[in-house]
């Protein structure tokens, strides 16, 4: 199964995102998450949420991803 990734930018001081991921975080797209938290890094996020809600899987690849 495929995973999406929805990023909701909240602002605030400091900026805050929330990064939902929906499917299976594996060896396939981990390195889109890291590509999509050091894009909202970036772009001055410095507070991070992650929601992982409808995240049905983790590989180990995910959890460093996460870390």
């Amino acid at each position: 199964m495929a995973m999406t990734i929805d990023v909701e930018h909240l602002g605030g001081s400091p900026s805050v995102s929330v990064v939902a991921l929906d499917g299976e975080l594996d060896a396939s797209n981990y390195e889109r998450l890291i590509e999509v938290v050091g894009d909202a890094y970036a772009h001055g996020a410095r507070g991070l949420v992650l929601d992982l809600a409808k995240l049905t899987f983790m590989a180990s690849s995910g959890l460093f991803a996460l870390h």
